[in-house]
């Protein structure tokens, strides 16, 4: 087992300028472009274009596929992704920790016929006064067509923003 990645001071200095202020990288990995940084607040990494960033609050859920060596996650948009990554293990308990430290509250809510929908809020770790972010997610066996207008998660949403909006 070798010593853990690090940034180089090339890296470091492109990274310094990507995010327009000196990071504090608490794991780093490679991928096959480079370095991928976490930090307290969001992922960075490499690719063939340059760097990119994921936000930890944008994260709906994420796996590692041991079979392919590869990060995979979701983001709240439904967008999909994924880093092949070597010396992964310290910046997958960083992506699992930071993700669920964004996670505010969340609510399962029945919606009859084994349908179900989750009301969560996140805050955004790279702006810690920004008001929460709310969503609702399908659950298992149902789409998101539609989620918002059912009078049941409506009913849970104002009751949680009422009970954790401070603002």
């Amino acid at each position: 087992m070798g010593k853990p990645p690090r940034l180089d001071a090339h890296a470091k200095s492109e990274l310094r300028q990507f995010l327009g202020f000196r990071p504090h990288a608490l794991a780093i990995a490679r991928c096959p472009h480079g370095a991928v940084v976490g930090l307290a607040d969001r992922l960075v990494y490499r690719t063939a274009r340059g760097w990119a960033q994921l936000p930890w609050h944008t994260v709906e859920h994420g796996r590692w596929d041991s079979e392919h060596g590869a990060l995979e996650w979701t983001t709240t948009a439904g967008v999909e992704g994924s880093l092949d990554l070597a010396e992964a293990a310290p910046l997958l308990q960083l992506f699992h920790e930071r993700v669920g430290a964004t996670i505010v509250c969340t609510q399962t809510v029945s919606l009859g016929k084994k349908r179900s929908a989750v009301v969560s809020a996140r805050q955004d770790l790279t702006d810690p006064t920004a008001p929460l972010i709310w969503q609702v997610s399908a659950g298992a066996d149902t789409s998101a067509q539609g989620l918002s207008d059912e009078p049941a998660v409506r009913a849970a949403l104002a009751q949680l923003r009422d009970e954790y909006d401070l603002g």
